[in-house]
Parts: structure tokens; sequence; C-alpha cells
């Protein structure tokens, strides 16, 4: 019971941390320090899943704004 309490207790850092956010230090220090008072660990949460914008000039995450690699740039329009 004290395990599974303890993971639920540290989910929000270890899903920052598995997700690489650029906030895994910030939702760490609320979660350890703060989560005990359930805010605290519903705030930790929140940021974890928060939208981050990506660096300036990084390219986009999502595979449906990717152009994939091995189309041409030559392909008609199918309109």
């Amino acid at each position: 019971m004290v395990i599974i309490a303890t993971a639920i207790y540290i989910l929000p850092t270890m899903l920052a941390w598995k997700r690489e956010s650029g906030r895994k230090w910030r939702i760490t220090a609320i979660n350890l320090l703060l989560g005990w008072t359930m805010v605290g660990w519903v705030v930790a949460m929140v940021l974890t899943f928060a939208y981050e914008p990506p660096p300036e000039g990084a390219p986009p995450d999502e595979p449906h704004l990717r152009v994939p690699d091995d189309v041409p740039d030559d392909m008609p329009n199918e309109e």
C-alpha cells in the first residue's frame, strides 16, 4: 500500500521527466514540497501536461505538421 501511495504521490514528477519537460525541475520541487497538500499535487500535474511552446527554430513535433522525407517536391496537386 505504501509503494502505491508513493508512486501516486510522485506521479507528476515521473511524468515530467519521462516527457522531458522543460519544467521538470519546477514540477519536481512543487511535487515534493507541496504535493502533500493535494493542491500542490494538482498544480504539479497540471504543469506536467500544460502546453510548452517549442524553442525558436525547432522543428514541429507533431507528425501531421512534418513533411515526410520520401515525398518528392514535384508531386502533382490532387484537386
